[in-house]
């Protein structure tokens, strides 16, 4: 070996051993100075208690209600529980380190013929060889007693003669500049039909992440005090894997309103995200400051969660106290004693858990901090009082943020000894937790470390009391560390799976923040008002996986809990060796939840592929044996970015005995959940049906009618002319999805459909029926599109629904258009878009359609922000749309792209119309006006002689009656006659925002025609002159619109040719409907026409 090559390994080896070891150098340095110090400054009275930590439960301390599935005869263990590794030798080179149990393992002291841990880099794998007389009864558990492992979150890969069984995760602090090593009993329970009678091999191995490179590996290691196996006292009533863990979420529309679309979204959520029936925990925000959003709907929320057999943790009083300051003597002032006393016998016998405080040091005014006195006094109070108000509910302690500034004293919740002053008092400790556990201060695992070393209170077994942590999150913008080597499209992902993997390694109910309504946290995007089948998960980053991916892998991995179903596979050699898991579980087994009561009967039959990226997709056929013979029936989620993707129906599985067949690629997973079947009844009618206009089509969407039921279904559809008893006719059978597009149709014509669902049992009754009238030109109301990143809805009543999206210059603010038409053929079209700009300068948002970016829009000022229709103006830009309604527009502010500024957006229209094509047509033979709004007067199709229908408005000071879409340039025209022409007039309305604010091109008494604009009230001449009109004559009018330029014209050979009256000049509007207008008299109108200019 050369020398250089010498120098370099032996700095690699003094920097391993740095890693590794230079903690203890650092804590035994720590403690002398420290510890000496502070006892030469003790006075003479003072009495230095010693405190004696626990050694971790282990088999040989026989059965404890403490302890999930006692195990008590020991068969073998390697090592002396004694929290050393000094028995064992350093890191052995070898892969793998073969290991045979000797004899004397009971009274042995000498184990330095094995490694004091796995290290990824050295002995990757170890192979323990033992052997068993006969199969214990009730299987064995694998226990390892962890003293130290590096901040990696390194995983270790339980193999019982080549079957995969377990796949703990190891929580590490080494690395981190902890004074404290975490210590952690890990246990991984083995069935007896992964046991051989005779020779048996336990197979170890450091598992690199899905997605990192062998540059891993020098990071994943640890070390353990002695590993031991032994057989159940009783029936396992979990299959542990590593240890006992929930996982949750919040589930929040706009973040913190609990509505009836909360209510109805959440069980798809919980079901799609594998934590459903298992009692893990929700977080529920029941602040006092936003008690309009939740109070009404909380006690319905609680009892969802109740069936779901979901528990909850809910925030509700934070340290502003409500507006009152503490008593003088530190205590409650009593409004606050009183609103948690009705809070908790309202609600306290639907919760488990409550969570005093969130992020206290960012909490008030300015993210100010609240008073650590007001937290110390709300712990105080309830660790007193909770007992008797709500029995059931344990105390949780603040979502701490370990902020170093805010608060009073300034940082005190970054301070260890003022964060013990609060978590004294409560059941739980907490902990926030984002993009990272790697590095110092400020991190949870190493804050709550030393919470309770500083106190002397660890006990060599994780932490003294559970931790339950409401907020953990990745961003889209989260990368894993570079010294991991994650693959370059996938760093989002594993910095998000290596986060919450080391959760699990030591918290133990884990909430991810949030479902929804957070937007680059999100794990599905927004839905409250679609079917949920539709709802999306949230993309995060192009190529990489969606975060929600990793959360339903880890929780159907660890956290579906009941006792084990056995099973076994039915292709051994095809799964032997690969890192791929399957967990059944009968949650009918589970203990009530405390309070609540909640139950559940459902079976639950997990496949989880750990294996590395690029190998091989496996397929795992299982065998596994039901609860009790029957048939059972359910649902199935496995991959899809949908949720309707995801989802499907199983029905006629025959029990005892199921034979269930998944393949999947690496970090795939899929859950069967399964009841007992009940017989099979038709479907109910879909609900929510709705139908979108689009150019010469139709889309009706409805909302999924199998659900609750078991059975798939699918759909008929039949439309109607509307009229007063409208006739129908099928137009599809057997559509398989919830929506339909229905081609060839007329626009201008108002259509009705109704909607069936079949299944084997028979079919429904025909849904309410929905209607629309298809058109050229298509308004998107920007208020109905999905808003995230900050952007709201604001009232104005000068706006064309009454409303805008508002708020875009905060960061990331964009508003979405879900559904959008490009007409059958798709192509090139015309968006404008209607907004106000209050700004002196030029605003500029990011125009994305189908999800990739195209442009950067500039919006000019507008002079206001709302308050009158001149505060509103138009951009228009081109845009390719696929076809039919599957197209997405949205605008964002994108701060990295260089967009800035603000902007207010009314709303946005396609204009898809060419010069001359026919926009609208009404001649009124079909005996109604159901195309017609009436505005004033009365209005009616009324016969004119034999055979001709007209439209009517009768002779009152005023009629308006408005038609049609919301088109920018054309021309709309009509056959007008008048029943006297003294004192009247008879108009046609262009350019219509509603019944006070439009365009109008008059016939009026004394011969003369005009062009007026009425701007509430306000009217304007724009341009006039002589017409020798006649009452009781027919005259073909046209009224054009082209910019700012209004020209109105007549025909009298049918349309053939036009002469114009005259033309004039004026901006207030660029797009609006049609209408038409009598005063003085009676007014007739036939063959009203648009076409596009």
């Amino acid at each position: 070996m050369g020398t250089s090559s010498f120098n370099n390994l032996c700095r690699a080896l003094e920097q391993r051993w740095q890693i590794r070891y230079s903690w203890l150098v650092a804590l035994a340095l720590v403690f002398f100075l420290v510890i000496g110090q502070f006892l030469t400054a003790l006075p003479a009275s003072a009495t230095v208690l010693k405190t004696t930590l626990p050694r971790p439960q282990v088999a040989s301390s026989g059965s404890s209600s403490s302890v999930i599935d006692p195990a008590s005869t020991v068969l073998w263990q390697l090592g002396k529980n004694d929290n050393s590794a000094a028995e064992f030798a350093a890191y052995q080179t070898v892969n793998p380190e073969n290991v045979t149990v000797p004899s004397d393992w009971s009274t042995r002291t000498d184990w330095s013929f094995m490694s004091e841990g796995l290290d990824a880099a050295d002995n990757p794998a170890m192979q323990i060889n033992y052997t068993l007389n006969s199969v214990p009864q009730y299987g064995v558990m694998f226990a390892v007693h962890i003293l130290d492992a590096y901040e990696s979150m390194p995983q270790m890969s339980v193999f019982s003669n080549g079957i995969m069984v377990g796949l703990i995760q190891i929580a590490g602090m080494n690395g981190t500049g902890s004074t404290y090593p975490y210590e952690k009993l890990y246990r991984v329970y083995i069935p007896t039909q992964f046991l051989n009678a005779g020779s048996n091999v336990l197979r170890l191995e450091a598992t690199n992440c899905i997605w990192c490179s062998s540059s891993e590996n020098q990071y994943l290691w640890w070390k353990w005090d002695y590993l031991q196996l032994a057989a159940l006292d009783a029936p396992a009533t979990e299959p542990l894997n590593g240890r006992y863990t929930n996982l949750g979420t919040s589930i929040v529309k706009n973040q913190f309103t609990y509505d009836q679309d909360t209510l109805r979204m959440a069980p798809y959520a919980m079901k799609w995200l594998g934590i459903a029936y298992s009692g893990n925990t929700i977080r529920s925000s029941f602040w006092t400051d936003t008690t309009s959003s939740w109070q009404p709907n909380a006690t319905a929320w609680l009892q969802m969660l109740r069936d779901y057999n979901m528990q909850t943790v809910v925030d509700h009083i934070n340290g502003g106290l409500i507006g009152n300051s503490l008593n003088a003597d530190g205590t409650l002032p009593q409004a606050v004693q009183t609103e948690y006393t009705n809070f908790f016998k309202t609600y306290g016998s639907l919760m488990q858990y409550y969570e005093l405080d969130n992020e206290p040091g960012y909490g008030g005014s300015q993210q100010a901090g609240w008073p650590l006195a007001n937290e110390v006094a709300m712990a105080q109070w309830l660790h007193n009082n909770l007992p008797t108000l709500a029995p059931n509910v344990q105390l949780v302690a603040p979502g701490w943020s370990y902020s170093p500034t805010g608060g009073t004293p300034s940082g005190w919740e970054r301070d260890p000894a003022s964060r013990w002053q609060v978590e004294q008092y409560t059941a739980l400790t907490n902990g926030h937790a984002y993009n990272t556990e790697e590095g110092g201060r400020g991190l949870s695992f190493l804050e709550n470390l030393l919470t309770y070393g500083n106190q002397g209170l660890l006990t060599g077994d994780g932490l003294p009391k559970p931790m339950l942590t409401t907020e953990v999150g990745a961003y889209d913008y989260t990368t894993d560390d570079s010294r991991f080597g994650a693959d370059p499209n996938h760093t989002n992902s594993a910095a998000w799976d290596r986060l919450l993997r080391g959760q699990i390694g030591y918290a133990d109910s884990i909430d991810q923040h949030a479902a929804f309504s957070f937007n680059d946290q999100n794990m599905m995007q927004d839905n409250w008002s679609n079917d949920p089948f539709s709802t999306q998960e949230w993309p995060a980053v192009t190529n990489d996986d969606p975060r929600m991916d990793t959360e339903r892998r880890l929780a159907l991995a660890y956290a579906t809990h009941g006792a084990p179903l056995t099973y076994t596979y039915n292709n051994v050699s095809a799964v032997q060796n690969q890192h791929v898991y399957f967990r059944a579980v009968n949650t009918a087994t589970l203990a009530p939840l405390a309070g609540s009561g909640g139950t559940s009967t459902k079976i639950l039959l997990n496949f989880v592929n750990f294996n590395h990226e690029g190998t091989a997709p496996v397929t795992m056929n299982v065998q596994v044996q039901m609860p009790q013979a029957g048939v059972y029936s359910g649902e199935r989620f496995g991959a899809g970015t949908t949720y309707d993707q995801a989802h499907s129906y199983v029905r006629n599985l025959q029990g005892p005995t199921l034979n269930l067949s998944e393949t999947l690629a690496p970090g795939q997973s899929v859950q069967y959940i399964l009841d007992t079947q009940a017989p099979l009844t038709a479907p109910s009618a879909p609900t929510n049906v709705t139908a979108k206009p689009g150019n010469t089509e139709a889309q009706i969407s409805w909302w999924n009618a199998s659900t609750p039921a078991t059975a798939n279904v699918t759909y008929n559809v039949q439309r109607a002319i509307d009229g007063p008893q409208p006739s129908y006719t099928t137009i599809a059978t057997g559509v398989t999805g919830t929506s339909y597009v229905d081609h060839n149709i007329n626009n201008g014509t108002k259509y009705d459909y109704e909607i069936s669902a079949v299944n084997a049992a028979g079919e429904s009754p025909y849904s309410i029926a929905a209607s629309t009238t298809p058109w050229n030109d298509i308004r998107y109301e920007a208020e109905s599109g999905v808003l995230t990143g900050g952007a709201s809805i604001q009232s104005d009543s000068f706006a064309s629904g009454g409303a805008v999206v508002g708020n875009m210059h905060i960061g990331g603010a964009t508003v979405t258009l879900n559904n959008v038409d490009g007409g059958p053929s798709g192509g090139t079209a015309t968006l404008l878009i209607h907004y106000a700009q209050g700004n002196t300068t030029t605003s500029t948002k990011g125009l994305l359609i189908n999800g990739q970016r195209v442009a950067q829009l500039s919006f000019a000022s507008t002079g206001a922000w709302s308050g009158s229709a001149s505060a509103y103006a138009t951009l228009t830009t081109t845009v390719k749309l696929n076809s039919d309604f599957n197209n997405t527009i949205a605008l964002t502010n994108n701060s990295g792209a260089g967009d800035q500024g603000g902007v207010n957006i009314d709303y946005m229209e396609l204009i898809t119309s060419y010069p001359g094509q026919q926009l609208f047509y009404d001649d009124f033979e079909s005996g109604n006006a159901n195309q017609w709004a009436p505005y004033d007067g009365s209005w009616s199709v009324c016969q004119v002689g034999s055979n001709s229908k007209e439209y009517c408005g009768s002779n009152t000071t005023e009629n308006i009656s408005l038609a049609g879409s919301s088109w920018a340039n054309y021309s709309v025209q009509a056959y007008i006659v008048a029943s006297s022409s003294g004192n009247a007039g008879i108009c046609i309305l262009g350019r219509v925002q509603d019944g006070s604010h439009f365009y109008q091109a008059e016939l009026k008494s004394g011969n003369t025609w005009d062009i007026w604009k009425n701007d509430g009230g306000s009217w304007s001449q724009i341009a006039s002159g002589t017409f020798n009109w006649s009452a009781n004559t027919y005259y073909l009018v046209r009224f054009n619109m082209n910019g700012s330029t209004l020209t109105m014209s007549y025909s009298t050979d049918n349309g053939n040719t036009w002469a114009t009256l005259g033309s004039g000049t004026d901006g207030t509007w660029s797009s609006g409907k049609v209408g038409v207008r009598v005063w003085g008299t009676t007014g007739r109108f036939d063959q009203m026409k648009v076409l596009a200019d």
